[in-house]
């Protein structure tokens, strides 16, 4: 799974009187020199690192999003709002996102991990 990437977030730290804003989740790049395009997509069940190691892929939805990445970029920022809201709201639907960042090998991130920035009022 080296053009592929699992990843969660815990938003159980957000207060419940809080209302979201905004999602924005920042995939950190390596500024290849060549276009290249990220499929992500919401995952729909419940997995783990080890799980994942063995085989064990999580069911993903069917709904997918494609953003074209240009020669030496370095961050692409996607709005999830409305993921994020529905997994402040209903914790039981929040297990993450699926990346494919297509022909690139994505280990940079393990020193440089994606993220969320969340607004809240």
């Amino acid at each position: 799974m080296k053009d592929k990437l699992l990843v969660s977030f815990n938003l159980v730290n957000i207060p419940r009187d809080m209302k979201i804003t905004s999602v924005k989740f920042h995939l950190p790049l390596s500024g290849s020199a060549v276009s290249t395009n990220v499929y992500i997509k919401e995952i729909t069940s419940r997995w783990s690192e080890n799980g994942v190691k063995v085989g064990k892929v999580p069911t993903l939805s069917k709904t997918k999003k494609i953003v074209r990445l240009y020669p030496k970029q370095k961050e692409l920022v996607i709005n999830m709002t409305l993921a994020g809201k529905k997994w402040y709201s209903n914790y039981k639907t929040n297990h993450g996102i699926f990346v494919r960042v297509e022909k690139t090998d994505i280990n940079y991130l393990k020193d440089n991990p994606p993220f969320l920035i969340i607004d809240t009022i």
